[in-house]
């Protein structure tokens, strides 16, 4: 990279000459006007040169900077602008451009912010406070200033200040947008908190609306509020629909349950008979007089969702569970009679049995198990 002129008198007029290697109180060897190397190595103790050898190592070391400062910085640089920044760079190292935070407002077009950082750069040398070190800062700090008159750079400034506005204007709009939904998401919670969903759907959705057309009429706006509402209520009633199957579902796996129950006991109860076991018959007998109850109850419960429900599905499945009521009853007031005797009792039990109560309800709680809806269950 070609030096200028006037980068060359910037380094000399700040730079003393030494012209035997000496230690700069880091451990680096150093020697001429501040440079480390000499013809393409490290300066080494002992090493010497003349003036115009220092002048020309100090050039060389110039035009290194210059490449690498500029494959470092990413806007645009008056001439001043690359010499400060050179004359820093060769003073405290190419690193302290980026840890002095000079680079980073500089790529982004901060060149105010740079200056800055050049001016409160580096003043200490050997952990001492260097009056010299500060003066040069400000030198350096004025030179990059006066860069900015540069036409390529006053350009790059004034499109920084315009897309700074910019931003500055989303940021407000941003934040008022933000007030805006949080405000109308407490309306929304109000409405939602005093049982008015479907008044809070509406307005959700007219809200939207004029979001995506600023001018939109009062007759289109109508139609939104009536076919939000209608949609809600159709999600609503959907939702109830699906809420009493649930229910329903739970209820006749109940009935299932107990059928199951009510069915082992009274082939238990046969058992019995059959090995003449009366203390154990008359146990059973019991238990099964509650599950009986139980049972009664919980068909009960399921006819009342089956009507809550209504349909023609629904009909059938009320049909279904009232026949089977009538026939559990049936046993129930058979057993509870005194005068009928132990074989006409278990004939009168077999008589029900063969009526497909107990198969009925096998195939259903095994449908409820499988998943199967609990009304097509019940109608199959």
């Amino acid at each position: 990279t070609k030096v200028s002129k006037e980068m060359f008198n910037d380094i000399f007029k700040e730079e003393s000459f030494r012209p035997k290697a000496y230690d700069d109180g880091y451990g680096t060897q150093t020697i001429g006007y501040g440079s480390t190397r000499l013809n393409g190595r490290a300066v080494q103790s002992g090493d010497v040169v003349t003036k115009e050898e220092g002048m020309s190592q100090a050039v060389r070391d110039l035009g290194v900077l210059i490449s690498q400062i500029e494959s470092m910085v990413k806007v645009s640089l008056s001439d001043g602008q690359l010499r400060a920044l050179t004359s820093y760079a060769y003073n405290a190292g190419i690193g302290s451009l980026k840890r002095d935070g000079i680079l980073a407002p500089l790529n982004r077009g901060d060149y105010a912010g740079a200056e800055n950082a050049i001016r409160n750069g580096v003043v200490t040398s050997k952990g001492q406070f260097s009056q010299g070190l500060k003066d040069r800062r400000g030198r350096e700090a004025k030179l990059f200033a006066s860069g900015a008159d540069d036409p390529a750079v006053a350009k790059q400034i004034a499109d920084n200040k315009e897309r700074a506005a910019e931003a500055d204007v989303k940021s407000s709009e941003a934040t008022k947008k933000r007030i805006a939904d949080q405000a109308f998401e407490i309306t929304q919670q109000d409405l939602k908190n005093v049982g008015k969903e479907r008044e809070a759907a509406v307005e959700a959705a007219i809200r939207q609306a004029k979001a995506e057309n600023p001018k939109i009429g009062e007759e289109e706006l109508k139609t939104i509020r009536e076919q939000t509402a209608a949609l809600f209520d159709k999600q609503q009633l959907l939702k109830a629909e699906k809420e009493e199957n649930k229910q329903i579902k739970e209820q006749m796996k109940e009935v299932g349950l107990l059928e199951k129950q009510r069915n082992t006991l009274i082939a238990n109860r046969k058992m019995y008979e059959d090995q003449g076991n009366n203390t154990k018959v008359k146990e059973t007998s019991a238990q099964l007089t509650e599950v009986n109850a139980k049972l009664q109850e919980a068909i009960d419960k399921a006819i009342a969702m089956y009507q809550a429900l209504g349909g023609s599905g629904a009909e059938a499945a009320i049909g279904a569970l009232t026949a089977t009521k009538d026939k559990v009853s049936g046993i129930g007031d058979a057993m509870r009679s005194v005068a009928m005797t132990a074989g006409e009792m278990q004939q009168q039990i077999h008589s029900s049995l063969e009526g497909g109560i107990i198969g009925a309800f096998e195939s259903f709680a095994q449908a409820i198990a499988n998943g199967e809806d609990a009304l097509d269950a019940m109608g199959n």
